[in-house]
């Protein structure tokens, strides 16, 4: 019989996030990822073909990416409602990551023929 000291200590533990999830980056760019898709940068939201989701720190997935700006100012009197503009971006088409170390990681994205290294920036 398990004792409730124990009960209380293991609904208290939070449930473990993947390794995958957050925000990674370098001087030159910032990939994110969360149990919805990725986003690069500051404009740019990705659907993934395979929910995100590192396996042996792996993972790789096509990608349908697009551009994502919010056209407005809430705080201007008598501004226009807000309105966004999206621009899809066909040429960034799959994903390519592993994780390195807790705090290091690859990132290979289609329309560069680079590698990045990123730190774990969140």
């Amino acid at each position: 019989m398990m004792h409730l000291a124990t009960c209380a200590a293991l609904i208290a533990m939070p449930a473990t996030a993947d390794p995958l999830y957050g925000l990674w980056c370098n001087d030159d760019v910032a990939v994110s990822f969360d149990e919805y898709g990725m986003g690069i940068n500051e404009h740019t939201m990705c659907d993934t073909a395979i929910a995100p989701r590192s396996l042996n720190g792996r993972y790789d997935s096509e990608i349908g990416c697009r551009s994502v700006y919010v056209i407005g100012d809430v705080l201007e009197a008598g501004a226009a409602p807000l309105t966004t503009h999206v621009t899809p971006l066909p040429e960034i088409s799959r994903v390519s990551f592993r994780i390195l170390s807790d705090s290091t990681a690859a990132a290979r994205l289609s329309h560069r023929d680079e590698t990045y290294i990123l730190q774990r920036c969140d």
